[in-house]
């Protein structure tokens, strides 16, 4: 056995680049908005696209967050994350409402701390459906990544956090009803 040819091996890194790259494209070129419909909605890395219109925009500011929907079907459904804030990163949350909680009463918990944009604990009635940083999102513009997933009927809210110190802006509620 002799050494190993290091032209061999970076032939072989070549290669993978190249098939990569290949594989990339070809998914890239093969999508269509024909076919965002029956989009897997796998929130462990999807970079699925569906249009903006289909789904919830959100909007976060220097100093507040807004949702443009309070209610929706339950099935796929995109989120568009608009930061117009100073934050380079901006995790956005969609969390589930359980045992009969509210949207009012996470912004109860927001006025005890302080108010604003205030951190607080995160309580125990609560649910992740989306956490952003979860997924690979698709970059729309210099400011707008999309996020594609599943919720299932309920209440939820949507909030957005970052910053130091830490701090959250909740966004909106939103309502999922079965179809």
């Amino acid at each position: 056995m002799g050494v190993p040819d290091e032209g061999a091996a970076v032939d072989t890194i070549g290669s993978r680049v190249l098939a990569l790259v290949v594989v990339a494209a070809l998914a890239l070129t093969g999508c269509s908005d024909d076919q965002s419909e029956d989009a897997s909605a796998d929130t462990t890395g999807a970079t699925t696209t569906m249009p903006a219109s289909d789904g919830l925009e959100v909007v976060l500011t220097q100093d507040r967050c807004v949702s443009s929907t309070d209610e929706t079907l339950h099935g796929p459904l995109s989120l568009v994350l608009t930061n117009d804030s100073e934050l380079t990163t901006v995790p956005v949350y969609v969390i589930k409402l359980t045992e009969g909680h509210t949207y009012a009463d996470l912004e109860e918990l927001q006025d005890a701390a302080g108010g604003g944009s205030a951190y607080f604990a995160r309580p125990e009635w609560i649910t992740y459906a989306l956490r952003s940083f979860e997924q690979i999102p698709v970059q729309l513009g210099a400011n707008q990544t999309q996020y594609v997933f599943d919720l299932d009927p309920g209440e939820y809210a949507i909030y957005a956090s970052g910053g130091r110190p830490e701090q959250i802006w909740l966004c909106g509620s939103l309502a999922v009803s079965e179809a």
